[in-house]
């Protein structure tokens, strides 16, 4: 991957985004699902951006859960935690490919449709697998586990509109000041 100025700048806000997990959020809003659409859309198709989804989230996710889930945990539970966790990472990675997909779309139309379309897939599947590992396995407790999630949803897609929606901005503004710049550099001093 070719690092550039833009490369370079991108990689800030994924770092800057991936430390404002460390500040209090309300639950499920976070900037995950917008880095995976970030990183899905602005880096070269592959597995370059992958990589750097999941290691924004390990970051984040792996000093927390050796040194607070599971020490807490009991055996039955751990199991139960890393299919839950398993399918958040699977499903954040392949919002990604998702967004490599849909990367021709203009700036407010990849926002509004990534973000609905990556929280609804990350309520569906990560739900889904809440049921499979905390619930009694029924039409019912699947129903009643689908609702119970219903207000995490909110949080979800607006930390997702939001961060997207501020990723776009930043990088509009980076890409006009280089713009600017460069212009700057070959106009003939008056």
């Amino acid at each position: 991957m070719k690092q550039t100025p833009r490369t370079l700048f991108l990689f800030v806000l994924i770092g800057l985004a991936t430390l404002s997990r460390l500040l209090p959020h309300p639950v499920n809003f976070t900037p995950l699902l917008a880095i995976a659409l970030l990183a899905g859309r602005q880096l070269p198709r592959g597995f370059a951006a992958p990589a750097i989804v999941v290691t924004s989230m390990l970051a984040i996710d792996l000093p927390y859960l050796v040194s607070q889930v599971l020490p807490q945990s009991t055996a039955d539970l751990v199991p139960k935690i890393l299919l839950v966790n398993g399918f958040v990472y699977g499903t954040i990675l392949s919002l990604t490919f998702f967004a490599q997909r849909i990367r021709g779309l203009k700036d407010w139309q990849f926002t509004l449709v990534g973000s609905l379309a990556s929280s609804l897939a990350f309520f569906l599947t990560t739900n889904f697998a809440s049921w499979l590992a905390f619930y009694p396995l029924s039409i019912t407790s699947l129903a009643q586990c689908y609702s119970s999630a219903i207000p995490f949803f909110k949080n979800t897609w607006i930390s997702t509109l939001l961060y997207g929606g501020t990723f776009h901005i930043c990088l509009s503004l980076f890409d006009r000041y280089t713009a600017l710049r460069s212009h700057r550099a070959i106009s003939p001093q008056n």
